[in-house]
């Protein structure tokens, strides 16, 4: 594929991986400061580079790449290293059913066959509601940036809403927040939980949990062991939110859909969390 061809691979790919953007706009900025040139001509280089090693890849097959990671069957790369991987991914396909080039696909998206996610504390996310409405989300708007190199002179039609926060360091402060009214010995806001699907994983997980409310569970050198990595909680998802890497969505989307002063069936109890963080791999 040629410069043209890659910048429609790498938009879809900046849909699929936000964090993108940010970085090539550093990444050009850098080069420019040490070779004493423009983030625009480093830029343009390093589509050329990228363009020279997916030379006898077509845009069809990068497209069809990136379309795996979106769907979660293929890892997304460091994003340096996005050429080689869309590479060797699109020659991997042309081999047909060869094992070395098997992908991996996942029958859980929301765990990718763990066993196991990250979940929003149930307790915090209904005590902070107030306190999260003092929090003021505002988009950036790009053109009011002047001087900087514009990503959006070479996406301009791009969907990625960027937003600037106050207080910025919202999270750490809810933390603290937190572990005031909760004490030093609290549970944290969030923290691992046995996910609600069926996969492989999960159910050794479940297994190895039960074992260990019966006290059965044991070292290989036949100690008692603590709880398996999932930990004692189980995620229920009308209960409380799967901690992503955009926290403030997963809060303000739970916000709007249910009403405050729920009633939580939770396990474990507060009491028992001291047992929660001990969790070690099954």
């Amino acid at each position: 594929m040629n410069t043209t061809e890659l910048r429609t691979v790498l938009k879809r790919f900046a849909k699929v991986s936000p964090g993108f953007l940010e970085w090539r706009t550093r990444q050009a900025e850098q080069a420019a400061s040490a070779n004493r040139t423009t983030a625009d001509t480093e830029w343009e280089e390093q589509l050329a580079s990228w363009a020279r090693t997916l030379e006898k890849i077509t845009v069809t097959e990068g497209l069809a790449v990136v379309a795996r990671m979106e769907a979660g069957t293929l890892q997304v790369p460091y994003f340096g290293d996005i050429a080689q991987a869309v590479r060797r991914a699109a020659l991997a396909n042309r081999e047909g059913p060869d094992e070395r080039f098997r992908q991996t696909t996942y029958s859980c998206l929301k765990c990718r066959d763990t066993g196991q996610v990250e979940i929003w504390n149930p307790h915090f996310v209904e005590a902070y509601r107030i306190e999260f409405e003092k929090i003021k989300r505002t988009a950036i708007d790009r053109a009011k940036f002047t001087g900087r190199f514009q990503l959006d002179r070479w996406d301009p039609d791009r969907e990625i809403e960027v937003s600037q926060y106050d207080p910025p360091n919202w999270e750490g402060l809810a933390m603290g927040w937190w572990r005031l009214r909760r004490g030093e010995n609290g549970s944290p806001i969030h923290h691992v939980a046995l996910c609600n699907c069926d996969c492989k994983r999960r159910r050794i997980l479940c297994e190895q949990r039960d074992l260990w409310r019966r006290g059965e569970r044991r070292e290989s050198n036949g100690k008692r062991a603590g709880l398996p990595a999932c930990g004692a909680a189980d995620y229920v998802p009308d209960k409380t939110p799967l901690k992503t890497s955009t926290p403030y969505e997963d809060l303000a989307a739970w916000y709007a859909q249910h009403k405050p002063n729920s009633t939580y069936e939770w396990q474990p109890n507060a009491s028992d969390y001291e047992t929660i963080v001990g969790g070690e791999n099954a």
